[in-house]
């Protein structure tokens, strides 16, 4: 099994993920810090951030992909400030899952097992 780490995570993310972004900027050290906590050994972590530090990229976009193309969890849980936000969360990863050839292409993605819970 792969072992997450922030390298990790930035690499993914500059690789697969950095063309859908609208205003492409460097990795904030905001992220990378963020993303070692997300990758340790808690049993629990929370970061919090004002707004416009792309908290929904970086932890919960980018985050919850790596998770999802390496298969460190068997399941992940997207939680929102809203129902809502975190269905649109849900639909852009599930947009990437679905259009990234290249993701698809090194992670062997061919479908999903189920596309949506009525």
């Amino acid at each position: 099994m792969t072992v997450l780490s922030a390298e990790l995570i930035e690499a993914f993310a500059g690789a697969y993920l950095s063309d859908r972004y609208d205003d492409l900027q460097p990795t904030p050290q905001f992220h990378r810090e963020g993303w070692k906590l997300y990758c340790s050994n808690e049993p629990q972590v929370m970061l919090i951030a004002p707004r416009d530090h792309a908290k929904s990229t970086g932890f919960t976009f980018d985050y919850i992909l790596v998770e999802v193309c390496f298969r460190v969890s068997d399941y992940v849980i997207l939680i929102g400030s809203t129902e809502d936000m975190a269905a649109e969360q849900l639909s852009n990863i599930r947009e990437e899952l679905l259009e990234n050839e290249a993701l698809r292409a090194e992670f062997g993605i061919a479908a999903f097992e189920q596309d949506s819970k009525v």
